[in-house]
């Protein structure tokens, strides 16, 4: 069973103090493919800034109110309908400690199946949090999928997610070592930076970049390229302290 041809890029998200939260609201009046969601599920709810590509893959800016530092963390799907590879992850790595949860969506239907490396709930330690996600009855992954869930108006403007980047503390590295093993990818990790790599939907590599920085690790700047679609226009280039910088078809979001 080859990872690298199954496991693809489904979401990766990041949590924000609520003042900042607030201020990320209002990228959706710049972004078309960005909208604001309160969620509310059988097990949970939240409130989060979501930004679409056009490939299926999302971003989310998760508000939380516990005032912690910023959390990154990333989940993969398969790209297989059969699911085989998430469904297999703790065999194939029996090493690692893994946690598995069956997750309902707000009408309290199966929703996805968590696979995940436990302890889950220790994210101020992790600094990365991994997961990946068995869909019932549901390809999030293909392409065009929320084109049809946002107004109609809300053209896409994203074509791909290209990279992210963060500074942790040199403290998670050991984990992350650890944590990174069952990604697919060329990953490449030092005691200066961790570069891994993850396939996205449209078969590109999207890059998550860790820059060690214990010093300015503890604010957490967080900087998000993407590629546009041709044509793209942009409302705005300045949302309330929050930088957008697009260098021709190339769009630069730092939180």
């Amino acid at each position: 069973m080859v990872l690298q041809d199954l496991l693809i890029l489904d979401h990766f998200l990041y949590s924000f103090k609520i003042p900042i939260f607030n201020r990320l609201k209002s990228l959706g009046d710049s972004l078309k493919n960005c909208e604001y969601r309160k969620i509310t599920r059988p097990d949970t709810s939240y409130e989060g800034v979501y930004i679409f590509a056009q490939d299926g893959s999302y971003l989310e800016l998760l508000k939380n109110p516990e005032q912690t530092p910023n959390v990154f963390a990333l989940a993969v799907s398969s790209l297989s309908p059969k699911q085989e590879t998430v469904k297999a992850l703790p065999s194939l790595y029996p090493k690692l400690q893994w946690s598995t949860q069956q997750i309902q969506d707000t009408d309290n239907k199966p929703w996805y199946t968590y696979y995940g490396q436990s302890p889950i709930q220790d994210t101020q330690r992790q600094g990365l949090v991994l997961w990946a996600m068995q869909y019932h009855n549901l390809r999030r992954h293909r392409p065009y999928q929320y084109q049809k869930k946002l107004p109609s108006k809300k053209k896409f403007t994203i074509k791909e997610f290209i990279s992210t980047r963060i500074k942790i503390p040199p403290r998670h590295l050991d984990l992350i070592r650890v944590q990174s093993q069952w990604i697919p990818g060329n990953h490449s990790i030092s005691d200066q930076k961790v570069v891994l790599r993850v396939l996205n939907p449209s078969f590109n590599e999207f890059e998550i970049i860790m820059e060690i920085d214990e010093e300015k690790a503890e604010n957490k700047p967080v900087s998000v390229t993407m590629r546009l679609v041709e044509g793209t226009k942009l409302v705005s280039q300045e949302v309330k302290g929050i930088r957008l910088t697009r260098l021709q078809n190339v769009l630069i979001i730092n939180f």
